[in-house]
């Protein structure tokens, strides 16, 4: 049990790495590393940087959308305001793919992230933004 007023408190050195370790996906916009390398890229102690990782999910800075792909919150929120504006046009993934810039990699698991988010909807081989 916890207060509700309860709040993480970090101290400086664990501040700054955990600010290290957001940068490293934040700097990344919609081409994530995979989870290994953005914790080997953000120079941190491997364990150390996995309970940073949790603790940035936690708070919602980042955003796991499959096993292996964390995106920042921002690009995603960024993402969503992009396809807002394409509401109730349908598209495939090769037009997604030209709009965002990314391969198929990060392109299927964005749009089945969006898909359960319920800003897009699957019809067959299109999608449409609800």
């Amino acid at each position: 049990m916890r207060l509700k007023t309860h709040a993480v408190a970090l101290s400086g050195e664990v501040e700054e790495a955990a600010s290290r370790m957001e940068m490293v996906f934040k700097n990344a916009g919609l081409a994530v590393p995979a989870v290994p390398e953005a914790l080997a890229g953000a120079g941190i102690d491997v364990g150390r940087a996995r309970t940073l990782l949790e603790l940035l999910l936690r708070q919602g800075l980042l955003v796991r959308i499959s096993p292996d792909l964390i995106y920042h919150r921002e690009a995603l929120d960024k993402l969503r305001q992009m396809l807002a504006s394409r509401r109730g046009q349908p598209f495939t993934v090769p037009e997604f793919k030209e709009w965002t810039g990314i391969s198929r990699k990060f392109a299927i698991p964005l749009l089945e992230y969006f898909d359960k988010e319920r800003v897009t909807r699957r019809l067959a081989d299109k999608r449409v933004v609800v």
